[in-house]
């Protein structure tokens, strides 16, 4: 039963999205509703299709109605009559309606409103069919706790598609910030009416205006004992509400340029997913954010109206601004890592434990010297967003005699401190020429990111972009010995305490045969490195001897290794600004 379980929480979601929509045919023109449609009809099919082929015979076994499952179909449905599970008549029509579905195109109004009674239905005989299950088992499902996941992903698919070609931060940032004031908006309206455990919530943080950052997720999950078609009907007023609050007469304009899934479901039936219920309800919603297929229109958006009135009123640094004299920026993006075993240990036999995960999180961002401040302040960048887990900062590639390496290590400790030594922050790096498009830039990020989580935990992913079309990247495990080796010659470089020649590249290059045959064979390196550098000047000799004990350590055997070495020094060359 578990898979029809998660069929009917599928086209549930769907259901209830489709019960938004004020029925008529200028509806099959709407992406959205037709990508929720086709998705609803689909597991709509599954469902009845399971029904006949496994579910009632399984159901009749159990009730000792049948000895065995080779009986026509036709007998099932009679015997299912006298149970009073469902009529014959009924169930014809069922037939009619899923036969309509799947061969005829296109689907008309009437075609859909048949689909959704139909589905009413399933879900009637669904309940009876488990009532005589479970009969002799008294059951208070209504009284449960329910819970609600709701979310308005993908958030950043939409900013991009309203960045378009613009590659100014203010619009970036506005974008941003519009979805974190959606977001908050919602939870002020629902604040009464359900318990919040995702994102951490109080009146004073509701009323707070968070210097014009994003801090809010795009998702929330609640918890209450009202009755699921009483949640359904509040959450349905207090999401209109929030559309009429935020764009006033032009609600319906933003209702079109936004996704909003949801779901209500209780213990049992989230666990018929995964026994961890925040985990149930963040896969469910997951899925549903990657089937994002509408159109956005980017010129009759109310998002574009909100982004032009934010950038008149708020200021905010220009990539002129961030790459000061160095003709370069980095868009950092950073994402937690085991932060699903943190919540399995805390949040699985009591779910609203995750409300002292949420609660560390907010601190990450606000407590002591808060984010916002270490980004625009300290290090002289600007500060998209920063909520829940993910942090999306544009900064100076480096600034005085700091390089965006020591905004990594600061965040990432702070994180450890915070939410707990047993998590970390991964990062992806894209750093580019200042002219460089930053839609391109932060997609490229995201891109990083995702490559530096498959590589391993608290890991960092780094591209650079020459303005001649060059690239080259590295990827470090962060605060190894490599790491803190390799961090001490870049500061020392940057901070001109130290000087490796122009040369080094060639250098290296010519001995990569004995160089990697040395390390093979685990012979000291010490003689060659004499013979590689034998008329080195006086003021190289400092940093070749770091050199060393760095190229010790990376010990490289292969020509992938030796390639790495090379772009983690075509790095140093790069921020001291030679040419690479």
């Amino acid at each position: 039963m578990t898979k029809i379980d998660t069929l009917f929480q599928s086209c549930s979601m769907d259901y209830d999205e489709l019960k938004y929509y004020t029925l008529d045919e200028a509806l099959f023109k709407n992406h959205n509703f037709v990508k929720t449609l086709n998705s609803f009809l689909f597991n709509y099919s599954k469902i009845q299709d399971r029904f006949e082929q496994s579910f009632f015979k399984k159901t009749l076994l159990e009730l000792r109605e049948i000895n065995n499952e080779n009986i026509p179909f036709r007998d099932v449905l009679t015997i299912l009559e006298k149970l009073n599970i469902l009529d014959i008549k009924t169930w014809d029509k069922l037939i009619k309606v899923k036969n309509t579905i799947t061969y005829k195109h296109p689907l008309d109004i009437k075609d859909l409103k048949d689909a959704l009674e139909s589905f009413e239905t399933l879900k009637q005989i669904d309940k009876k069919t488990k009532s005589i299950l479970n009969k002799n088992k008294p059951t208070q499902k209504d009284e449960k706790t329910n819970y609600i996941a709701y979310t308005i992903g993908d958030i950043y698919g939409t900013i991009l598609d309203s960045l378009q070609k613009d590659s100014k931060t203010k619009r970036l940032k506005a974008g941003s910030y519009f979805f974190s004031y959606f977001m908050k908006t919602l939870l002020k309206n629902i604040k009464d009416d359900f318990e919040i455990l995702v994102p951490f919530v109080d009146n004073d943080i509701l009323k707070q205006e968070h210097k014009n950052i994003g801090i809010f997720h795009d998702r929330f999950i609640a918890s209450s004992t009202k009755s699921k078609d009483d949640i359904k009907d509040i959450l349905k007023q207090k999401v209109q509400k929030t559309y009429e609050d935020i764009a006033k007469d032009k609600a319906d304009i933003l209702k079109t340029n936004m996704s909003n899934h949801f779901i209500v479901a209780n213990e049992d039936e989230l666990k018929s997913i995964d026994k961890n219920i925040i985990f149930a309800l963040n896969r469910i919603l997951d899925a549903k954010e990657l089937q994002r297929e509408f159109t956005f229109d980017i010129e009759r958006s109310f998002i574009k109206e909100y982004q032009e009135e934010y950038i008149k009123k708020h200021k905010i640094k220009s990539i002129e601004d961030i790459k000061q004299d160095f003709n370069y920026y980095c868009v950092v993006v950073a994402d937690g890592d085991k932060m699903g075993t943190k919540i399995k240990t805390l949040a699985t036999d009591k779910p609203t434990n995750i409300k002292d995960i949420s609660k560390k999180l907010f601190d990450f961002f606000t407590k002591d010297e808060d984010i916002y401040k270490t980004v625009n302040h300290k290090f002289g960048g600007e500060l998209i967003y920063a909520g829940g887990d993910d942090i999306l900062a544009i900064l100076p590639v480096k600034q005085d005699d700091k390089t965006f390496l020591d905004f990594i290590n600061g965040i990432d400790k702070k994180f450890k401190h915070i939410v707990g030594e047993d998590v970390s922050l991964s990062f992806g790096v894209n750093i580019s020429y200042y002219k460089y498009p930053l839609r391109d830039a932060v997609e490229n990020a995201f891109e990083l990111l995702h490559k530096a989580k498959q590589n391993s935990t608290n890991t960092i992913c780094i591209d650079i972009t020459k303005h001649s079309g060059q690239t080259f990247g590295t990827t470090f495990k962060l605060f190894t010995n490599r790491y803190n080796l390799y961090k001490i010659l870049l500061d020392d470089i940057v901070k001109q305490e130290v000087h490796l020649p122009h040369s080094i590249h060639h250098s290296l290059k010519n001995y990569q045969t004995p160089i990697l045959e040395t390390f093979k064979q685990k012979r000291e390196i010490n003689n060659l490195f004499e013979t590689i550098f034998n008329d080195a000047k006086e003021e190289h000799k400092a940093g070749l001897e770091f050199l060393k004990e760095y190229l010790n350590e990376v010990s490289p055997k292969t020509e992938d290794e030796f390639n790495k070495l090379f772009s983690e020094l075509s790095l140093v060359k790069f921020l001291r600004e030679d040419r690479v």
